[in-house]
Parts: structure tokens; C-alpha cells; sequence
């Protein structure tokens, strides 16, 4: 009888802990927004600033420079229009994407590929 109490335990905890990563994954739907991109030769620094469409949490924000994690945005809790980073050493040829990144989900909300013009 306790072997099967213990298994029913253990069975309750697995769906338990299951249904919460599910509910995550549904629940963080990938944010649609645009960024602009401002390049200073004098000082190679990008500026990267949130200009319209959904408020992203600041801490799932983060801008990478050629493979390697530069910033992210979580110096803001909410990430709104107007909301900027700048991220320093950076050279015209890099490539610079602005990535969500949940702990479960990942995309690619805008990139800038160089030479002051954001890449496809």
C-alpha cells in the first residue's frame, strides 16, 4: 500500500511540474515589435531603440553582436516605445539581432546587418 501511495505521489508531482512548462510555453506568445538602429562612426556605437508594438519584459531582451550576448533591455522592467540601449565596439561589418529569449522560447525580432542598413 505505501509503495503505491508513493507512486501516486510521484506521478501528482510530474503532472504538476508538466502542466506548469505547458503552461508557460502557451503562455508567452513571441512579441511582435520593431527597433530602429542608430550607428555613430565617431564613437562605434549602436544605439538600439524600441519603436513601436508590444511591451516586452526588459529581462527577455537581449541584443547580440556577432554570436555573443552585448546587452540586454533589463535595465527597464517593461520594455515600451522609446526605450533604447547602447552597445560600444561595435564595427560596421558586424551583425547585431535583437533576440527574445523566454528560458523556453527564442526568436529574432530585428537585426542589423552592417553598414547603417538593417538585414532581412
Amino acid at each position: 500500500m505505501l509503495v503505491v501511495c508513493i507512486v501516486v505521489a510521484g506521478a501528482l508531482v510530474v503532472a504538476t511540474y508538466a502542466g506548469v512548462l505547458a503552461d508557460q510555453y502557451r503562455g508567452s506568445p513571441t512579441p511582435q515589435a520593431s527597433f530602429a538602429f542608430d550607428y555613430d562612426d565617431r564613437t562605434e556605437t549602436l544605439t538600439v531603440q524600441h519603436r513601436a508594438g508590444d511591451e516586452i519584459d526588459g529581462e527577455f531582451l537581449y541584443v547580440v553582436v556577432d554570436n555573443r550576448t552585448a546587452t540586454n533591455f533589463s535595465a527597464y522592467e517593461t520594455v515600451t516605445s522609446g526605450d533604447s540601449v547602447a552597445i560600444a565596439d561595435v564595427s560596421r561589418g558586424d551583425v547585431v539581432r535583437v533576440v527574445w529569449w523566454s528560458g523556453i522560447r527564442y526568436s529574432e525580432l530585428a537585426r542589423w546587418g552592417g553598414q547603417g542598413a538593417p538585414a532581412g
